[in-house]
């Protein structure tokens, strides 16, 4: 191998002069292969390569591949691909495969049923990056919903569920319909001026099949992917919420009134030398105090069924929205 091939396989890049593919493929294990480009021939190597070349892959010049964004070799898998894709891809591992719905192999999704009005837009970065022994050349994969490092995937006809294993919760499996599904280590939404999460309003609204909706579906958030040992609860509403803890402080404080009232009427009646009062005032004490207790009673049943059940105005939990 001369000088120039051999710099194009330590610095895995492509020089203006050589592409990747001057190498011979058992040169250097794990790097990817592409096709030949146009390339322009220069008689002389530039410093840095002629050093990496004289002392060796472990060289400092070696070492320092893909710093500032250069070109660096690594594995990168080959896609099954279908008939219907078309693929863009780089040397590191970036995807868009524009296609049909295909969760998988060729025969998965609506996709692989022959369906129409299933189109797709699959965005990877990392293809098998989420695998125990991560991406490797010159094998061909499947896409992996679940082994793949970073994904957006976009389709007009899908399972999004069931192509990302998530449990139905409350709001249910979606079957057969448009869906976007977002998976990462870590995902982040940011909005300068808000964040809105809204679901689809009845009745004026279709959805992707074209049939009108008829029910008002909610949120559900999801801890652990589990809605069985963590059963998923309606959130509280916080403004509800102070408004019954108001009604109770209230309730109590009117419970503080009836008391002293009754401490009052006793303490007014008694007589000495035991300073007991006389059973008929005490019978008529008793029955000032009782008459606004009832009307108390009254009261706190009214909050109940305002605040506590759901069919009251004041219901404290969300009719739409769950979290575990």
């Amino acid at each position: 191998m001369d000088n120039r091939r051999r710099y194009a396989c330590i610095v895995g890049c492509e020089p203006q002069h050589y592409a990747i593919t001057s190498c011979r493929r058992g040169d250097y294990p794990g790097m990817s292969f592409g096709k030949k480009k146009n390339v322009k021939n220069i008689k002389e190597l530039p410093p840095e390569a002629q050093e990496a070349i004289d002392n060796g892959p472990q060289s400092s010049g070696a070492m320092q591949m893909g710093l500032n964004n250069t070109n660096i070799p690594e594995p990168v898998p080959f896609l099954d691909q279908a008939e219907c894709e078309v693929i863009y891809k780089n040397n590191n591992n970036a995807w868009i495969v524009l296609g049909r719905d295909r969760p998988g192999p060729k025969t998965s999704g609506y996709g692989g049923q022959g369906a129409t009005q299933a189109g797709s837009i699959d965005l990877v970065a990392g293809r098998m990056g989420a695998t125990k022994d991560g991406p490797k050349s010159n094998i061909y994969t499947q896409p992996n919903f679940a082994g793949d490092a970073a994904r957006i995937y976009i389709s007009q006809k899908t399972d999004i569920d069931a192509n990302f294993s998530l449990v139905a919760g409350k709001v249910g499996l979606s079957v057969a319909r448009s869906g976007i599904g977002i998976k990462a280590d870590a995902v982040r939404v940011i909005g300068r001026e808000g964040i809105k999460l809204v679901t689809g309003t009845v009745p004026r609204e279709l959805n992707s099949s074209g049939e009108k909706l008829t029910t008002t579906y909610g949120i559900d958030l999801i801890a652990g992917n589990d809605d069985e040992t963590t059963e998923l609860e309606p959130m509280v509403k916080g403004t509800s919420l102070v408004n019954a803890m108001r009604d109770m402080s209230g309730r109590i404080d009117e419970l503080n009134g009836l008391y002293n009232t009754l401490v009052l009427v006793l303490i007014s009646h008694v007589h000495p030398p035991f300073m007991v009062p006389s059973p008929n005032l005490a019978i008529m004490g008793l029955l000032q105090a009782s008459i606004p207790s009832f009307g108390h009673k009254l009261k706190i049943m009214a909050d109940q069924v305002n605040n506590l059940e759901p069919f009251g105005g004041g219901w404290l939990l969300s009719r739409y929205n769950r979290v575990n």
